[in-house]
């Protein structure tokens, strides 16, 4: 009542199931609401709704009012009072609301309708219809439509028919934030009734903090005004209108927030199903690392039984590295390195060489545990120097160099991996691996150059998109130019930078087109195949036009219109 009755657009409390039950769609905790309206000559309108948001299905709202009159002084026909009678108006409904995409919501409201005068009743069903669209590319601005009675009750008293009539309104509304504490929302609605003259209703209302409200409106032919606050989860609202010949006319209104947050239900049932697959990825990481330890100890066995015990080290090693409180592995890894240090102190040919060769043996053996392959390699060959007839060391060295290879052809293979499956990050990390181990390998550093270049394409990419969703276009040419100079045969960006340039180019329409007669003349074809059914022969010819007029809304929308119908009815074309 605040705002003039302009609902049409807005959204509010559980009341919207009685003026558009679209409004209820964006409800995210259940709504009550209550309010009282009294009216001239002891006639009062109450009304009750509730509203109950039922995640991704929509929401559910019932509703009851009553308006009534009590005490009406019958009389005869001789103008004589007989006593007294009352009159009543009552309805009870149920609404389901939800949002159907890109900004649209719908609701739907069926109804019972009664009425009493005296002794004599009657009742009916009728239906509202409501709409509403919040548009992107206007925050704050919001479109909405309600067909109050779409279908009408009708309702017979003794011998009388009374059909309500549909209630058509269309309103706009737009809310903007002027300071950190104030807000403001103003709407305007047009109502049109059959058989009557249209009527306007317009208001606006100031927000304070969130939680103290202004209200003031143009109801047809008499101003309002209102008021209301918020605390918590209550809030409580009053209205005031002057109706000609009949007086002041007051609403007061008491809503109630209660129940769990919708978005936040959902919020924890995703981390709950986040959680139970994170606790399955979780198990199965772990069984694979049991498999894997029991393979490298296995392995380090058999090399072990084998005598390699440089090999058995590593493997034993690699099993320390996933699960560290083994004993085992880092008992056997402990053995091996003392077996192969006094297997090569053994082999010295002096107390001296033996002391020497012991502890360079020792650093090499840690650094194959770390995986240092070249650092090992170097203090082999510093042990054999120091005692080159040491032929447990030159066993040592030659394992070493064997192992070091081995490595080197694993990581290249995982590098190529890498690369094929476009997982640029990891190959980079592999390449630089093996140039670490063979610093002049050509393919490494050709591959490091690879995908640092594809690297640096994916995010031009990306700059590129983000530049297109915020609609600077000229920004995104410049991003997918480089790219392309990077990948010249990449379609995705060939195709992002077909509709970047379409973008950024000047907007024309039909007139434009109809300038060139031959041009207009192919326009005119495909509108022809469209009509025939012909979609694609019509998408044929609208899609030739684009080079001459990348940014043409009308082309694009015959486009997509052409593409839906292909869609929607099977793919039926007539070529």
């Amino acid at each position: 009542m605040g705002m003039g009755r302009a609902f049409a657009s807005l959204s509010g409390d559980a009341s919207a199931a009685f003026w558009n039950p679209a409004a209820t769609a964006l409800f995210d905790r259940n709504e009550f609401m209550a309010f009282h309206t009294s009216f001239f000559m002891g006639t009062n309108y109450d009304c009750l709704a509730i509203s109950h948001p039922v995640g991704y299905l929509g929401v559910f709202s019932l509703s009851a009012g009553h308006l009534g009159t009590g005490d009406v002084t019958k009389w005869d026909i001789y103008n004589r009072p007989e006593g007294t009678f009352s009159e009543s108006d009552f309805l009870l409904g149920v609404s389901y609301a939800r949002g159907v995409g890109y900004g649209f919501l719908a609701g739907v409201t069926m109804k019972g309708v009664g009425q009493e005068i005296g002794r004599n009743s009657g009742y009916g069903f009728g239906m509202d219809l409501g709409m509403q669209y919040y548009p992107r590319f206007v925050r704050g601005l919001a479109l909405g439509a309600s067909f109050r009675d779409l279908v009408q009750p009708s309702i017979k008293l003794v011998n009388d028919r009374d059909r309500y009539k549909t209630v058509s309104s269309g309103g706009i509304s737009y809310s903007r934030t002027l300071s950190r504490v104030i807000a403001s929302t103003a709407a305007f609605d047009y109502e049109n009734i059959p058989g009557r003259e249209g009527r306007i209703h317009a208001g606006v209302e100031g927000a304070f903090y969130n939680a103290y409200f202004l209200r003031l409106g143009y109801d047809y032919d008499a101003l309002t005004f209102g008021a209301g606050i918020v605390y918590n989860f209550m809030k409580l609202d009053y209205g005031y209108e002057n109706i000609e010949y009949f007086g002041a006319s007051h609403r007061i209104s008491i809503g109630v927030s209660f129940g769990k947050s919708v978005a936040k239900t959902r919020q924890e049932m995703i981390t709950r199903e986040l959680e139970t697959e994170k606790r399955g990825w979780q198990k199965e990481i772990d069984k694979q690392r049991a498999k894997e330890f029991a393979s490298y100890m296995g392995l380090g066995d058999s090399l072990r039984s084998a005598m390699r015990f440089q090999d058995a080290l590593i493997y034993y090693n690699r099993a320390l590295v996933i699960d560290e409180s083994s004993d085992k592995a880092r008992s056997m890894s402990d053995s091996m390195m003392s077996v192969i240090i006094a297997d090569a102190a053994a082999g010295a040919r002096d107390t001296r060489r033996e002391q020497m060769t012991s502890r360079r043996i020792e650093v090499a053996l840690e650094e194959m545990k770390s995986g240092r392959f070249n650092e090992a390699v170097m203090q082999y060959e510093l042990a054999l120097e120091i005692d080159p007839a040491n032929r447990t060391v030159a066993d040592l060295l030659q394992a070493a160099r064997s192992t070091r290879l081995a490595e080197i052809d694993k990581i290249r293979r995982n590098a190529r991996r890498h690369r094929e499956s476009g997982e640029h990050a990891s190959a980079l990390l592999e390449w630089n691996r093996l140039l670490t181990m063979q610093s002049d390998d050509s393919e490494a550093r050709n591959g490091v150059e690879a995908a640092r270049n594809q690297l640096q394409a994916n995010g031009l990419v990306a700059s590129a998109v983000a530049s297109i969703n915020e609609g600077k276009y000229q920004n995104a040419l410049t991003y997918l130019e480089q790219a392309q100079r990077i990948k010249p045969d990449d379609k995705s960006i060939q195709s992002l930078l077909s509709d970047a340039r379409a973008k950024s180019a000047p907007a024309t329409n039909l007139e434009d087109i109809k300038s060139s007669e031959e041009r207009w003349a192919v326009y005119l074809k495909g509108l022809e195949a469209y009509q025939a059914g012909n979609y694609s022969e019509a998408i044929r010819n609208w899609e030739s036009l684009r080079q001459y007029y990348p940014n043409n809304p009308d082309l694009e929308k015959n486009i997509n219109q052409a593409r839906q119908r292909i869609s929607t009815e099977g793919g039926a074309t007539q070529d």
